[in-house]
């Protein structure tokens, strides 16, 4: 933890190759990801910033599983994450207190696909793709049973990343490539 003008304040955890963080609503808790390189995978983990206490959220068994890109419900009480399992993405959506059974979300189709927000409203998910012919941007609706399908915002023949919603869900903000050099629009 570090404060405004790069002074190092605090370290949460173990020493361990992290990645992916991302900060609770309230400030009190770190999701990432972290690798194990006796077993070479990757799970998610949430960090108390206080006690550095941690706990497991994933638990592969397989070096082909991986999570990456955990995002925060709204509440705090919900991690959603990007998963490749058995060689399909999917999202997926677990408590972030480790407990219980993990639910599916979504399998995509193809491959590349990054989880990025979950709406302040708790309603949608955003994520991308990218490959050669451009990229798409989704909104996965939360809410129902059954089968979810998510919602193209953007398609672009331009590479795209980074869709975050506004405060208020009806905006996404995005990056993308299209004038020639990476640019962030609405």
């Amino acid at each position: 933890v570090f404060d405004r003008q790069g002074k190092a304040m605090a370290t949460v955890g173990e020493r361990a190759i992290y990645g992916h963080p991302s900060i609770s609503p309230d400030r009190t808790r770190l999701a990432v990801t972290k690798r194990d390189l006796e077993s070479d995978t990757q799970d998610i983990w949430v960090l108390d910033v206080a006690t550095g206490k941690s706990t497991r959220i994933t638990s592969n068994q397989e070096d082909t599983d991986e999570e990456v890109f955990p995002v925060w419900s709204p509440d705090g009480s919900q991690l959603a994450y990007g998963a490749l399992r058995g060689g399909y993405f999917g999202l997926y959506r677990k408590a972030s207190n480790g407990e219980g059974t993990e639910e599916l979300l979504y399998q995509h189709p193809g491959t590349g696909m990054r989880l990025r927000d979950w709406s302040l409203d708790g309603r949608f998910l955003s994520f991308f793709t990218t490959d050669r012919s451009g990229g798409v941007l989704y909104a996965l609706p939360l809410a129902g049973v059954g089968e979810r399908k998510p919602i193209v915002v953007f398609h672009s023949e331009s590479q795209l990343g980074g869709p975050r919603f506004s405060p208020d869900s009806r905006f996404m903000s995005y990056n993308s490539d299209q004038s020639g050099k990476f640019e962030n629009y609405v």
